[in-house]
């Protein structure tokens, strides 16, 4: 082979790795991308007694998130069997999937309702252990921060529930820092919400946490919420206590 050629095949395999090199980050990119857009695993836990606007409400919500158009969450019911059964207020639930044959969830909610006779079933209690274990984000409404008590899962956090049950929350939960003043706490992992209609803010609160604030917007918008995600963590002032406070100036009123 002439040097002529050598320098030539030299070049040429230079060029080629470089290339090699350029295009990596490119098809990394592209292979992030694709990932990010794929919708999350969201199972919400339902059982007899559940509240209905405790797993309706977070659905309703995070069904509303969209990323390039496409749903940000694939949300699935999920319950120890097939069968059918009745929610606090008598509506009947057929669950998507039952424990052993549910997609493991990336988002894991877990609402209220008659979770009493619930705390004792330890399939239920191990189901919820196990998918946490994997879970990016566990979000829990009202009495369902039981659920999360029971299966010690809110040793060392702050945490919160429906206004009546905070002293029962901390006494299950001795370990945990039960607070009042909030409608929902953010560990990281585990989000608390207080009762009811929280679970709503609390929803929001994930798809900011996991898409940002823009899309949380789009998603309240979308539902027609005055108050948009990021405003909603604080309870308001009891009516006997004094007025809440704002930033903004009065409005003067005719007489």
């Amino acid at each position: 082979m002439t040097d002529f050629l050598r320098h030539h095949r030299r070049t040429a395999f230079t060029v080629l790795a470089i290339a090699g090199l350029a295009a990596s980050p490119l098809r990394l990119a592209a292979e992030t991308e694709h990932a990010a857009v794929r919708p999350r695993n969201l199972a919400i836990l339902v059982f007899e007694g559940v509240q209905i606007i405790d797993y309706t409400g977070p659905w309703e919500v995070l069904g509303h998130a969209r990323i390039d158009g496409k749903p940000a969450f694939k949300i699935y019911s999920v319950a120890e069997t097939a069968s059918p059964f009745e929610t606090a207020m008598g509506m009947t639930v057929i669950p998507s999937y039952t424990f052993a044959k549910a997609p493991k969830p990336d988002i894991l909610v877990l609402p209220g309702g008659n979770v009493d006779p619930q705390l004792s079933n330890e399939g239920i209690i191990r189901w919820i252990r196990e998918s946490a274990k994997t879970a990016e984000v566990v979000l829990s409404v009202c009495n369902g921060a039981f659920f999360l008590a029971q299966a010690g899962l809110l040793d060392g956090l702050e945490a919160t529930t429906f206004a009546g049950m905070i002293d029962d929350l901390q006494r299950s939960a001795p370990k945990t820092k039960v607070v009042r003043d909030k409608r929902f706490v953010d560990n990281g992992k585990i989000i608390t919400s207080a009762g009811l209609s929280s679970g709503i803010d609390g929803a929001l609160h994930v798809i900011e946490k996991l898409y940002g604030k823009g899309t949380a917007q789009l998603a309240a918008v979308d539902q027609f919420f005055e108050t948009l995600a990021g405003r909603m963590d604080r309870m308001p002032a009891p009516l006997d206590g004094p007025p809440a406070t704002s930033d903004e100036e009065p409005v003067e009123t005719a007489a």
